[in-house]
């Protein structure tokens, strides 16, 4: 269900009651949340047994936070992210910052960090960092190609051999 019951409040979410004869299997459940206008807006989500794209329960439960803001033409993202895995008995964290700047006349050029933390079996720290290109054809297209490099650390210390560099390019249509 969603529902906009005012301009500056809008909301959705989802329950999915399971039921099954083999094994009992985990509802899942959803909560998410904007206030404000357009221009700053305060987000939240919850998610408690969310299926992955595959279609696979998986066992957590998901908090986040962030605003989203607009200063001139500049687009602000900020998001705080706390998971509790509680089959695996690991709990992660992470801190993003995203900043959008349009160039080119339709085009925007996207960069960002994110510091994750993971604690439970294994204590590990990240750091994310993202540079990205989109550009809009005509109304219904748009093309972007963003690159991230990864950084994973153990007690404030570097992990040899760990850092990951990737590319991801994607084609939207809007229907």
């Amino acid at each position: 269900a969603q529902s906009k019951p005012l301009d500056f409040l809008s909301f959705s979410g989802s329950y999915r009651l399971r039921d099954t004869k083999l094994a009992p299997a985990p509802d899942t459940s959803m909560l998410s949340l904007r206030v404000g206008p357009k221009q700053f807006s305060f987000v939240g989500e919850y998610q408690s047994n969310p299926e992955s794209k595959e279609g696979v329960i998986q066992n957590f439960d998901s908090t986040s936070v962030g605003i989203k803001t607009k200063i001139g033409s500049v687009g602000v993202e900020t998001n705080y992210t706390e998971k509790d895995d509680r089959a695996a008995e690991i709990l992660t964290d992470e801190k993003k910052l995203s900043l959008a700047l349009p160039v080119f006349g339709r085009g925007k050029l996207t960069t960002g960090c994110a510091f994750g933390r993971t604690l439970g079996k294994v204590d590990q720290n990240s750091r994310t960092y993202l540079l990205g290109y989109q550009h809009s054809i005509g109304s219904d297209f748009s093309l972007s190609f963003t690159g991230y490099y990864t950084q994973y650390l153990k007690d404030k210390m570097e992990l040899p051999g760990k850092d990951e560099v990737r590319a991801e390019a994607s084609l939207g249509a809007k229907f």
